[in-house]
C-alpha cells in the first residue's frame, strides 16, 4: 500500500514567522510543553488488574532515567527532587504531591492543608491556569490517564489568544519527544472563555505485585520507545535559557534541578506509608523494579510505522477537518505499532478480519500548497482512489473517474490478497509484501516498514 504519513498530533499547525512581540510567548509555549510532559509523567496503566487495584491508593514514585540507577539519581539530584507522591482517587481523580525539603516547600508550592510534609502547586498567582487529571481503565485493561490544562481566561495573569493557542498546538505536534503511539493530544481554542485547552491521554501497561516493601508498581508505555525519543531530564538552566520561570513556579522545582518531567516512558514505586526517605531495603527494591522497565529499541532498527485509515463513507465530506475530527476519536493504535519488524514473516492459520472488499479506507494529507485543499488517497481490496488528479488528468493516466467521490480510480496491480488475523500478503510487481493491519469499524490501521519510509 502507498505510504501516506498522517499524525494525530498537532492537528492545528502554526504557520508564518513570529514577530518580535511574540518571542516571549514562544518561550512560554516551550515551558508549557514541559508542563504537559510533567503532567503525563507518572501516569499508570494496568493490564493485569481492574480499577479496584489502584482506586484509593497512594504511591511513592521514581521515574526511570537513562544513564542512572536509583542510587545515582537520588545522590545527584536529591530525594525530594526525583520522587513524587501520587494518589489515584476512588472517584477517578489524580492528585500529585512533592515532599517538603529541609527548608519547607519549594518556591511556587504551598504545604498541603492535611499534611505539611507534602507540597502542592500554588496556582493562586497564575490566575485562571488550571490542570485537571483523571484516570480510568479501558476495555483492553490498559489504564488511561487524561490531563486537561486550561490556559487564559478573562482573569488570567497569562495573556492568551487564538493564534498563540494554535501555535502551541503546532509545537505539540512537532516535538519528537512528545510524539508516541501511546500518547495523544488535543488543542482547542475556547472562544467563549477566551482560553486555550490542551488535552492529553496516555496509555500505559502496569505490573502490580507484592514485594518486601508491601506492594510494588511498575508502569510503562504500551508501545515501544526508540532510544532517540527518550525524554531528557529538564534542568533549571535549560528552562532559564527559554526565558521563563513558569515551569518552576508551577512544578515547584528548587534551585538545583527537577526531574518531575524527566521520563514518561517507565516508572516504578512502592505504596506510600508516610516515609520521607527510602530505607535501604526500600531502595534495593526500587532498584530491582527499575530492571523491569522495557529496553528502548535501537534507533536504527526496522519497526512498524502506523497510520490510521478512515472509511470514506463514514465521513460527512472529504475535507481535512472531517478526517481530523474522525481521527481524534479513533480507539487507539494496536500494540504492534512501533515494534521491531520480524524476519521471515508468514501467514498463519488464523482467520482474517478485513473490512468488506469494496469499502474504501484512506487518509488526507497536506499537498504542500498554501491554502490548498490537500489530497485524499484511499484503497479497497481491488482499487485505490486519488484526489490528486483532475478528471481530465485521470483519463490521461488510464484511470476511471469515480463520480461518487469525485476522484480518480485505479485498479490495484497486485495478485489478490491473502490475509490472516494481523498480516496481509500481496504480490505486487514481482515483490512479496507483508503488511500488518487492524480493523475496528470506521478505522483501519496499516503498518509500513520504517525503512521504506
Amino acid at each position: 500500500m502507498r505510504s501516506v504519513v498522517q499524525t494525530d498530533l498537532g492537528r492545528v499547525k502554526f504557520q508564518g514567522a513570529l514577530t518580535t512581540s511574540r518571542c516571549m510567548k514562544m518561550r512560554t509555549a516551550s515551558i508549557v510543553l514541559l508542563l504537559i510532559v510533567s503532567a503525563l509523567a507518572g501516569c499508570t496503566g494496568d493490564s493485569d488488574s481492574d480499577d479496584g487495584a489502584l482506586a484509593g491508593t497512594t504511591w511513592i514514585i521514581l521515574p526511570e532515567m537513562p544513564g542512572y540507577n536509583a542510587y545515582g539519581m537520588i545522590e545527584e539530584f536529591g530525594f525530594e527532587n526525583v520522587i513524587s507522591i501520587r494518589t489515584f482517587g476512588e472517584d477517578g481523580s489524580i492528585e500529585d504531591f512533592s515532599l517538603a525539603g529541609v527548608e519547607g516547600c519549594p518556591m511556587g508550592t504551598v504545604p498541603h492543608t492535611e499534611d505539611e510534609s507534602l507540597c502542592v502547586a500554588d496556582m493562586s498567582s497564575l490566575g485562571e491556569l488550571s490542570v485537571n487529571m483523571e484516570w480510568r481503565t479501558d476495555d483492553n485493561g490498559h489504564l488511561i490517564m487524561s490531563s486537561v490544562m486550561v490556559m487564559g481566561g478573562d482573569n488570567s495573569a497569562m495573556e492568551m489568544d487564538e493564534m498563540f493557542c494554535n501555535m502551541m498546538g503546532g509545537m505539540v505536534g512537532e516535538e519528537d519527544y512528545m510524539s508516541h503511539y501511546s500518547i495523544e493530544y488535543t488543542v482547542n481554542w475556547l472562544d467563549d472563555e477566551n482560553a486555550c485547552e490542551i488535552g492529553s491521554e496516555m496509555k500505559m501497561t502496569t505490573i502490580l505485585e507484592p514485594c518486601k516493601a508491601g506492594r510494588c508498581i511498575v508502569y510503562h508505555l504500551v508501545h515501544p520507545v526508540m532510544d532517540q525519543h527518550l525524554p531528557a531530564g529538564i534542568t533549571q538552566l535549560e528552562a532559564l535559557r527559554m526565558g521563563d520561570l513558569l515551569y518552576y513556579l508551577i512544578t515547584g522545582a528548587n534551585e538545583k534541578s527537577s526531574l518531575a518531567g524527566a521520563d514518561m516512558t517507565c516508572a516504578v514505586g512502592i505504596e506510600w506509608t508516610g516515609q520521607t526517605e527510602f530505607s535501604q531495603s526500600e531502595l534495593t527494591t526500587i532498584q530491582s523494579l527499575l530492571s523491569k522497565c522495557p529496553a528502548a529499541i535501537p534507533s536504527n532498527a526496522m519497526v512498524w510505522d502506523c497510520e490510521v485509515h478512515i472509511w470514506l463513507d463514514s465521513l460527512p465530506d472529504l475535507s481535512a477537518q472531517s478526517f481530523n475530527d474522525s481521527t481524534s476519536n479513533h480507539p487507539g493504535y494496536p500494540e504492534w505499532c512501533g515494534t521491531i519488524v520480524e524476519d521471515d514473516l508468514a501467514l498463519d492459520d488464523s482467520e482474517p478480519n478485513l473490512p468488506p472488499s469494496e469499502d474504501l479506507y484512506g487518509v488526507h494529507w497536506d499537498d504542500g500548497v498554501v491554502g490548498g485543499d490537500g489530497v485524499v488517497w484511499a484503497r479497497s481490496e481491488t482499487r485505490y482512489v486519488d484526489s490528486w488528479y483532475s478528471q481530465e488528468e485521470c483519463s490521461a493516466n488510464e484511470g476511471t473517474w469515480d463520480e461518487n467521490y469525485s476522484m480518480c480510480s485505479f485498479p490495484v496491480d497486485c495478485i489478490p490478497i491473502e490475509a490472516d488475523s494481523w498480516l496481509i500478503h500481496e504480490e505486487c510487481s514481482g515483490e512479496s509484501i507483508y503488511t500488518p493491519y487492524y480493523w475496528s469499524g470506521d478505522y483501519l490501521y496499516i503498518g509500513t516498514n520504517s525503512w521504506w519510509n
